[in-house]
């Protein structure tokens, strides 16, 4: 039997072998993982024309409909999260190509985006950097209590940053 050929793009932070057992797959795949950014590369169809399964990590590289009819081995697409906005999913169904997603952990992009307001607002990096070379807060932090949080959306993200600020006031 022929292995199938996977391909993980995009895996710039080398996460893909600590979030899979892939060892378990050895016998049946044969697993290329793409750890810099190929989406801009000119023969992008070319590279990828030999895959069955594409691994995309985020939005990092788009599958627009141009690249997936290019693709004439490919069976499936699995996307990092439940959903990507630069893969072309008419053209997956079109072509009965199956496309799926993985679960993601929601709150931990609330989260970023609530330390990066709170370093932001507050200055933190400035104090932390400051605290690195032995001194003890130099600056003035601004308050967030009655201050406004403007958010675009209110899906799932949206709303769990909302709550947080709801600690705010």
């Amino acid at each position: 039997m022929e292995k199938i050929k996977v391909a993980i793009l995009d895996d710039y932070q080398n996460v893909a072998h600590k979030f899979a057992n892939w060892k378990l797959l050895d016998k049946n795949i044969e697993l290329t993982i793409f750890n810099q950014y190929i989406g801009s590369n000119p023969n992008l169809a070319e590279k990828l024309s030999n895959y069955d399964v594409l691994c995309v990590m985020r939005e990092r590289t788009p599958l627009p409909k141009e690249l997936i009819n290019k693709l004439h081995n490919l069976k499936l697409v699995i996307t990092s999260g439940m959903w990507n906005a630069s893969i072309d999913t008419e053209t997956l169904r079109a072509r009965n190509i199956t496309y799926c997603g993985t679960e993601t952990k929601i709150h931990s992009t609330a989260e970023l985006a609530w330390a990066l307001i709170m370093n932001s607002w507050r200055g933190l990096q400035i104090e932390i950097d400051n605290m690195k070379d032995g001194n003890c807060q130099t600056t003035v932090g601004r308050g967030l209590k009655g201050n406004t949080l403007g958010i675009f959306g209110l899906g799932k993200q949206g709303l769990q940053v909302a709550n947080f600020a709801k600690a705010f006031d």
